[in-house]
Protein backbone atom coordinates (compact mmCIF):
# COMPACT_ATOMS: atom_id res chain seq x y z
CA UNK A 1 0.00 0.00 0.00
CA UNK A 2 1.42 3.53 -1.25
CA UNK A 3 0.86 6.22 0.90
CA UNK A 4 1.03 9.78 0.07
CA UNK A 5 2.13 12.06 2.99
CA UNK A 6 0.92 15.85 2.34
CA UNK A 7 2.69 18.19 4.35
CA UNK A 8 1.18 21.99 3.92
CA UNK A 9 3.59 25.11 4.90
CA UNK A 10 3.77 28.41 5.85
CA UNK A 11 7.01 29.95 7.02
CA UNK A 12 7.47 27.04 8.73
CA UNK A 13 10.93 26.45 7.94
CA UNK A 14 12.14 26.07 11.38
CA UNK A 15 10.19 23.30 12.25
CA UNK A 16 9.81 21.73 8.63
CA UNK A 17 13.62 20.14 8.55
CA UNK A 18 12.88 17.96 11.78
CA UNK A 19 9.86 16.75 10.41
CA UNK A 20 11.28 16.18 6.95
CA UNK A 21 14.62 14.42 8.53
CA UNK A 22 12.30 12.48 10.70
CA UNK A 23 10.37 10.79 7.33
CA UNK A 24 13.39 8.51 7.25
CA UNK A 25 12.52 6.53 9.94
CA UNK A 26 9.35 5.24 8.95
CA UNK A 27 9.14 1.23 8.63
CA UNK A 28 6.37 1.55 5.83
CA UNK A 29 8.95 2.55 3.32
CA UNK A 30 6.44 2.79 0.17
CA UNK A 31 5.62 6.59 0.49
CA UNK A 32 6.13 9.93 -1.10
CA UNK A 33 6.11 13.21 0.23
CA UNK A 34 4.32 15.79 -1.57
CA UNK A 35 4.72 19.41 0.44
CA UNK A 36 2.78 22.16 -0.90
CA UNK A 37 4.41 25.76 0.13
CA UNK A 38 2.14 29.12 0.59
CA UNK A 39 3.60 32.30 0.14
CA UNK A 40 6.79 31.46 2.70
CA UNK A 41 8.90 34.40 2.76
CA UNK A 42 11.42 32.62 5.31
CA UNK A 43 14.27 30.00 4.40
CA UNK A 44 11.41 27.48 3.75
CA UNK A 45 12.66 27.18 -0.09
CA UNK A 46 16.24 26.63 1.54
CA UNK A 47 14.63 23.66 3.64
CA UNK A 48 13.12 22.07 0.56
CA UNK A 49 15.82 22.28 -1.61
CA UNK A 50 17.58 20.19 0.98
CA UNK A 51 15.35 17.03 0.25
CA UNK A 52 14.43 18.12 -3.30
CA UNK A 53 15.60 13.97 -3.90
CA UNK A 54 13.03 12.60 -1.42
CA UNK A 55 9.80 14.89 -2.20
CA UNK A 56 7.62 16.53 -4.40
CA UNK A 57 7.50 20.31 -3.81
CA UNK A 58 4.09 22.30 -4.70
CA UNK A 59 2.98 26.20 -4.34
CA UNK A 60 0.02 27.11 -2.89
CA UNK A 61 -0.73 31.06 -3.64
CA UNK A 62 -2.47 31.81 -0.40
CA UNK A 63 -2.01 31.01 3.18
CA UNK A 64 -5.46 29.05 2.73
CA UNK A 65 -4.75 25.64 4.18
CA UNK A 66 -8.07 23.79 2.64
CA UNK A 67 -6.75 24.91 -0.53
CA UNK A 68 -3.08 23.99 -0.04
CA UNK A 69 -4.87 20.31 1.20
CA UNK A 70 -6.34 20.60 -2.25
CA UNK A 71 -3.69 20.87 -3.99
CA UNK A 72 -1.82 18.07 -2.21
CA UNK A 73 -4.60 15.89 -2.98
CA UNK A 74 -4.22 16.61 -6.32
CA UNK A 75 -0.76 15.99 -7.23
CA UNK A 76 -0.91 12.73 -4.82
CA UNK A 77 -0.13 9.38 -6.32
CA UNK A 78 -0.72 7.25 -3.12
CA UNK A 79 -3.48 5.04 -2.16
CA UNK A 80 -3.96 6.56 0.97
CA UNK A 81 -3.37 10.36 1.56
CA UNK A 82 -2.03 11.25 5.21
CA UNK A 83 -2.08 14.44 6.01
CA UNK A 84 0.94 15.16 8.35
CA UNK A 85 1.36 19.11 10.47
CA UNK A 86 4.69 20.66 9.50
CA UNK A 87 5.91 20.72 12.44
CA UNK A 88 5.78 17.01 13.58
CA UNK A 89 7.44 14.39 14.04
CA UNK A 90 6.28 10.88 13.58
CA UNK A 91 6.88 7.51 15.41
CA UNK A 92 8.78 5.54 13.37
CA UNK A 93 5.55 2.89 12.73
CA UNK A 94 3.17 5.88 12.30
CA UNK A 95 2.72 4.65 8.37
CA UNK A 96 2.54 0.95 9.31
CA UNK A 97 0.12 1.47 12.00
CA UNK A 98 -2.18 3.27 9.63
CA UNK A 99 -1.55 0.53 7.13
CA UNK A 100 -2.67 -1.68 9.72
CA UNK A 101 -6.06 -0.41 9.67
CA UNK A 102 -6.61 -0.94 6.31
CA UNK A 103 -5.80 -4.23 5.91
CA UNK A 104 -7.89 -5.49 9.11
CA UNK A 105 -11.50 -6.45 7.66
CA UNK A 106 -13.27 -5.31 10.54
Amino acid sequence: MKFSVVINTYNRAKYLENTLSSLAYQTHQDFEVVIVNGPSTDHTLEVLNKYNHFIKVLSCPTGNLSISRNIGIKHASGEIIAFLDDDAIPIPRWLAALESGYNNPK
